[in-house]
């Protein structure tokens, strides 16, 4: 009688084993699955992300045509009376500029004017 508890008690026990061991491996696998989930979500997020980078891009483009530029500049000459010269990158440093309010901003600075100090106009 005490074998045949010992053989029904180890069967129970193996049974118990092979539940928790199939157990085990559906969380793992469960686990893998959201991961690969996961990582299409991110994916395709960074797709749209990049498609949305190059409308941005277009769009910029768009907006900068050298002849937009062009009479943005005339206009604001005649604005301000004052004569725009374009600055060649090569010839300036990029410094960066602290305002009134606490932003930053890099400006190109040619070299003659490296030295002195920037001078801040309030804009209305």
């Amino acid at each position: 009688m005490y074998t045949r508890m010992a053989i029904v008690a180890k069967l129970a026990v193996c049974v118990v084993i092979a539940g928790g061991t199939s157990g085990g491996l559906l969380v793992i696998r469960q686990h893998r699955i959201d991961a690969a989930n996961q990582m299409s979500q991110t994916h395709r997020r960074l797709l749209q992300h990049e498609e949305r980078s190059w409308k941005l891009r277009v769009a910029i483009h768009e907006r900068l045509r050298q002849d937009r530029v062009a009479a943005l500049a005339n206009a604001l000459e005649t604005e301000t009376g004052e004569k725009l010269v374009p600055l060649l990158l090569e010839d300036c440093d990029l410094v960066e500029l602290q305002a009134a309010r606490g932003t930053t901003s890099s400006v190109a600075v040619s070299p003659e004017h490296r030295d002195t100090p920037p001078t801040i106009r309030d804009t209305p």
